[in-house]
């Protein structure tokens, strides 16, 4: 204890002395330079928040070798991503390990929701269409939100691109991307002008995998033999169709409107260990059919209203040859939100937000299954130059059909949240960061109906979190244009923490309360760019994450499995006149797929490192882009989860044409 507060002691000194020495710069003489134009990116307010908020805008997904939203979600500080291998391999997102139901995710503000399994496999998003990935962990001092992303412990927002067409009638992107293990890639956005009101926008995707790579198979744990496999029915093919209708009206008000088409069909492969290889037999064919609306509207100058509405229906094929065993599944929801602002001032400004959610899920064997949800939040946010003060009052009210087999049949539960983050002193950029939120999640008709064996004893998670934290976003001048720091430590409480853990089957997996879990980390984040000459920039990123998660289950202390004490990642890009080039790094320490810390059940620490090489063109209209990656240069073989092996070294070409 005595080493970590050492530690912490010591790097807020280091942050206060920097801003020292930038103050006391201002004292010495100073010579006039020749004039030098400099671009960087816009940055965004993320130090000003009273929780952490971590944003990854287009223009780095490509520096980092991202390819899925799941990619580029590992580089997050204090992101769990769990990944079974390969590009069709299912991917689920976790904040500070409180689990991937605590994580709200949402596309163009609007959630995405799966009754089935209670998770979202972020997996198949890609970035082609996304503009920005802007994770809230805590809650997001933007308090015009929907009830629901305020409601668990963190939310992510993937953001699509917004077409910004001044003096052309249209503007089209297309794309193809193909590389090892069978991957092809294509895609198209067309985005046109109807009017001077209204836009439409067009995207198609494509994307396919064989998902044959090759790993080495390890037989005992004395490593006595080892072999070289083949992965099978890891293969994948998928459409994405996507329309939406933007509306800028003369009164002010905004529209987006959004019809999105998921097509999949993909092998699930299984756990592979010792003499047993259960690589074939399952299969999973899914179609997400979702309208969504979202409407933005100015009342008054101190008053503002946005509705937001969405239908979703998914279908769900599940197939297991060797058992001769078929599942369907089927699940819909009907959603609708109302908002309302009111800024009392350039500073105070309260909301009110109402949610109604009606969810049904039904299969071959169970009946239809319904439950009523009804989130209601109200919020304040007061913000000057030095403070900014948040603070949130949730009630979630849920009502499940009788015929549910849940220990839950009504529910209804109080959540608050307080944040604040104020700056000490007025010249320095450096800021202090605190909140605390609860958080309250019901189980869902995954988690009871989707294990073999019917859960109905399954008891709601109610959450706490603790976060306390310093953050300096500034310029040091000419030469380092862009510096940022961030350091967070926190606590979070979970009783009747659910945890789903992998069987024979990652389509089937076991689900169970655990006690309680003490989860205690600490999140360092730092970012900085060079200027090294007048045509050459470079950008260095890196992020570590200290986690220690203790599970208190029936008078004992046990370890929460798949959770490495220490991870981090980072990025280095060199952007010159002939080309762009891009290092990055993942890195994992140790963990166990037990709760027990003994050798048997240890998973080894690994580090993944990628390149890539960009090249920008202007050829007449068209501007044109070519790409060259090589993903896990090492050739580290690796497993996030066990007896799932990850891809070895593979290769990715792409080229894009803008016109």
């Amino acid at each position: 204890m005595v080493r970590k507060s050492f530690f912490l002691f010591t790097l807020i000194c280091l942050v206060l002395s920097g801003e020292y020495l930038y103050a006391q710069s201002d004292t010495l003489k100073t010579y006039p330079l020749n004039r030098v134009e400099v671009s960087t990116p816009i940055q965004t307010g993320s130090n000003l928040s009273t929780s952490p908020q971590l944003v990854i805008t287009k223009n780095k997904f490509e520096k980092i070798s991202a390819f899925q939203v799941s990619d580029a979600l590992k580089f997050f500080s204090g992101v769990q991503v769990k990944d079974y291998g390969g590009i069709g391999g299912l991917k689920t997102v976790s904040i500070r390990n409180m689990g991937a139901n605590y994580t709200t995710v949402a596309y163009d503000g609007i959630p995405v929701t799966n009754y089935m399994t209670g998770q979202i496999d972020i997996g198949r998003f890609s970035l082609e269409n996304i503009e920005m990935l802007k994770l809230n962990i805590g809650e997001s001092d933007d308090i015009f939100l929907p009830a629901r992303l305020q409601s668990l412990g963190g939310s992510l927002n993937m953001i699509t691109y917004s077409p910004f067409i001044s003096n052309k009638k249209s503007d089209l992107n297309v794309s193809v991307k193909a590389g090892s293990f069978g991957m092809f890639n294509p895609s198209v956005i067309y985005a046109v002008s109807l009017s001077e009101i209204f836009t439409l926008k067009a995207a198609a995707e494509y994307l396919s995998s064989n998902g044959e790579y090759s790993y080495k198979q390890t037989y005992g744990y004395a490593n006595d033999s080892v072999s070289k496999k083949k992965r099978q029915n890891s293969d994948m093919e998928n459409w994405k169709l996507e329309t939406n209708l933007y509306g800028n009206f003369r009164n002010g008000g905004k529209l987006l409107a959004k019809i999105h088409y998921f097509d999949s069909d993909r092998g699930i492969p299984g756990p592979s260990f010792y003499y047993q290889d259960k690589n074939a037999g399952e299969r999973v064919k899914d179609k997400n059919l979702f309208s969504q609306l979202s409407y933005r509207q100015p009342l008054h100058e101190k008053w503002e209203f946005q509705t937001n509405a969405k239908f979703d229906v998914s279908l769900t094929d599940y197939r297991n040859f060797q058992l001769n065993r078929k599942d369907e599944y089927d699940q819909k929801e009907y959603y609708l939100n109302a908002s309302f602002l009111y800024k009392v001032s350039d500073q105070l400004s309260f909301s009110l937000s109402n949610d109604g959610i009606l969810g049904t899920f039904s299969s071959d064997t169970i009946s239809n299954k319904h439950r009523t949800s009804w989130l209601s939040s109200f919020s304040a946010k007061y913000q000057t130059s030095r403070i900014t003060l948040t603070g949130s009052i949730l009630n979630h009210y849920a009502s499940n059909s009788k015929s549910a087999n849940t220990a839950n049949k009504n529910t209804n539960h109080l959540s608050p949240y307080l944040g604040i983050s104020f700056r000490p002193f007025e010249s320095r950029s450096l800021r202090i960061r605190a909140f605390y939120k609860n958080s309250y999640r019901l189980p869902t008709f995954g988690d009871i109906y989707y294990s073999d064996v019917i859960n109905s004893d399954l008891k709601a998670e109610n959450a706490h979190q603790y976060n306390i934290g310093v953050t300096v976003n500034r310029s040091g001048g000419i030469l380092f244009p862009y510096l940022a720091f961030s350091l967070d430590t926190y606590y979070n409480n979970i009783e009747n923490k659910i945890v789903i853990e992998p069987r024979q089957s990652q389509f089937k997996p076991s689900i169970k309360n655990h006690g309680e879990v003490d989860i205690k980390g600490l999140d360092l984040n730092i970012e900085f760019h060079v200027n090294v000459s007048r045509t050459i920039t470079a950008e260095i990123s890196g992020s570590y994450t200290y986690q220690h998660v203790k599970d208190k289950k029936e008078g004992q202390t046990l370890i929460l499995a798949y959770t490495p004490k220490h991870s981090g990642s980072g990025y280095f890009s060199l952007k010159t006149k002939w080309a762009d080039f891009n290092y990055s790094v993942i890195r994992s320490g140790k963990r166990y797929y037990m709760q027990i810390e003994e050798p048997e059940f240890k998973l080894d620490s690994y580090a993944d490192h990628s390149i890539s090489i960009i090249k920008a063109l202007t050829w007449d209209k068209c501007n044109i882009q070519l790409s060259a990656e090589c993903l896990n240069l090492t050739n580290k073989q690796y497993e996030i989860v066990r007896s799932y092996p990850m891809p070895g070294r593979s290769f990715r070409f792409g080229i894009k044409v803008n016109y």
